[in-house]
């Protein structure tokens, strides 16, 4: 009974990284969507919400499990993104039905908050390769610092450096990059082969089951 119940926690946790990687953009689209048009209602956007937390909590339980490195810890940046996605939570929660005519300021603010959480994923995310990895790893951050670049001149500048349909456009664009870049990244780390890394992370896996198996019994 052990051993399948340990065959399905490990198919669980093997189906973590996938759902990382596709939930975390699908959610972000369908809110902008949801915002554009109306068709979903703020209670939905908030279990939407909820549930990217939790998916983000679940990958970082996924790290603690599967990283090798004895020096650094990256699941405690994954741990920062969530809660900068709490914040944002509250912050929507607090103003909910207090600014209908604000104009530019709630999207100015939820521009910020896409913004750092930009910054918080691209640090969790690098932090899982070594520095020498610089393949996918370096579009990946050129990709973010160019959006943050445009979505802070943006924010500052308003239309006098950028208006709405070229922010659309050429953001688009670089979203659809970027969401490539994160997710080979993702899969690389969750079901590539690491550098010296196999057979070590080999052991740890049956030294965990073993264990696991010894304290059931």
């Amino acid at each position: 009974m052990s051993l399948s119940k340990n065959r399905i926690i490990d198919i669980l946790l093997k189906c973590i990284p996938l759902v990382y990687a596709f939930y975390i953009p699908f959610s972000l689209y369908l809110y902008v969507y949801g915002s554009l048009t109306g068709k979903i209602d703020g209670i939905y956007g908030y279990y939407i919400d909820f549930v990217k937390i939790l998916v983000i909590l679940l990958f970082s339980s996924f790290v603690v499990r599967t990283s090798v490195s004895e020096k650094k810890n990256p699941s405690k940046h994954f741990v920062i993104f969530a809660g900068i996605c709490i914040l944002e939570i509250v912050f929507s929660v607090c103003i909910h039905g207090k600014y209908h005519n604000s104009g530019m300021v709630l999207t100015t603010v939820y521009l910020i908050f896409f913004t750092v959480e930009i910054i918080a994923e691209n640090i969790a995310i690098c932090q899982l390769y070594d520095t020498n990895d610089l393949d996918w790893k370096g579009s990946w951050t050129l990709l973010n610092a160019s959006l943050i670049i445009i979505l802070v001149s943006r924010i500052i500048f308003g239309d006098a450096v950028i208006n709405l349909f070229i922010l659309f456009l050429i953001g688009g664009v670089m979203l659809i990059c970027r969401e490539i870049s994160r997710v080979c990244l993702i899969l690389e780390y969750a079901y590539g082969k690491k550098k010296g890394e196999s057979s070590e992370e080999g052991e740890l896996s049956v030294q965990q089951e073993v264990g696991h198996d010894k304290k059931e019994v």
